[in-house]
């Protein structure tokens, strides 16, 4: 079984494969969990990294982020759409209206700033993350819970 990490196409979360398996090539989704065949053992926590500097640039522009927030109290279409992708209902609140999928293995809110999926507002994400895919919408404003 250890010849598979080596293989050079994987399948699987996004953030799971930057930490572990960078170098592989393959398909990546926001929120993927284990299945219940897999291993309870515990996962090693992820790396903490020092903040990019579009990380350091946000946060400076908007204090207070990147925040963890309820999924229920986000825009109403990002949460919908957002729901499977996330564990305990939540998500990363990045700039105002723009969120990250949460994953529990991930606590550190700034790594979601190298996430590749971002959800939430077209004019926000096009100026402050317009490199990354996910599912924007018009118009939608910063949640209850954000500062």
């Amino acid at each position: 079984m250890d010849s598979y990490y080596e293989a050079g196409v994987v399948f699987g979360d996004a953030m799971m494969h930057a930490e572990y398996l960078p170098n592989s090539g393959g398909s990546f989704f926001s929120g993927v969990e284990k299945s219940e065949q897999e291993p309870t053992s515990p996962i090693p926590p992820a790396a903490e990294d020092p903040d990019s500097a579009l990380a350091t640039a946000l946060k400076e522009q908007f204090p207070g982020y990147p925040v963890v927030v309820d999924l229920s109290s986000i825009d109403d279409s990002v949460a919908t759409t957002m729901e499977s992708m996330t564990d305990d209902g939540k998500a990363v609140a990045l700039v105002p209206g723009l969120y990250a999928a949460y994953n529990s293995h991930f606590t550190d809110p700034d790594k979601y700033y190298e996430t590749s999926n971002v959800f939430g507002d077209q004019m926000m994400k096009e100026e402050y993350l317009p490199d990354t895919g996910g599912s924007i919408f018009p118009g939608v404003q910063a949640g209850s819970q954000e500062p």
